[in-house]
C-alpha cells in the first residue's frame, strides 16, 4: 500500500515495522493496527511524501551548489520548453500549471 512511494521492498517493511513497534510502545495491542489499516496506511503515505519532499530539495539543492545540476539559457533559441503533460508509471499523479501540490 504504500509500495509506490518507498519502492524497495525492504525498506517499506522497515517502515512499517517501525510504525508497529510505535503503537505497541504506546500501549496500543496487535489488534489495532487491522483496525485502523486505512488511517494507518494513509498518515504513513503523508509523512512519507513530506520526507520524501524535503530530501528531494535538500539534495537537488546540493547538487545544484556542487555544480552537477546547471541552468543556462541558450542563444540558439533550442531551450528546453515545458511541457503541459507529462505521462510517467512513476506516479499515479499528473501535476499542471494549475495544480495546488
Amino acid at each position: 500500500m504504500i509500495s509506490y512511494i518507498v519502492q524497495n521492498a525492504f525498506g517499506g517493511r522497515e517502515i512499517v515495522g517501525s510504525m508497529v513497534e510505535f503503537l505497541r510502545a504506546r500501549g496500543f495491542d496487535d489488534a489495532l493496527p487491522g483496525l485502523a489499516v486505512n488511517l494507518i496506511v494513509e498518515v504513513l503515505r503523508r509523512e512519507i511524501d513530506e520526507e520524501t519532499n524535503i530530501r528531494a530539495e535538500v539534495l537537488f539543492k546540493e547538487e545544484v551548489r556542487e555544480g552537477r545540476i546547471k541552468f543556462r539559457l541558450r542563444l540558439d533559441g533550442r531551450n528546453w520548453h515545458m511541457l503541459p503533460r507529462v505521462e510517467t508509471t512513476q506516479s499515479p499523479r499528473v501535476l499542471t500549471n494549475s495544480s495546488t501540490e
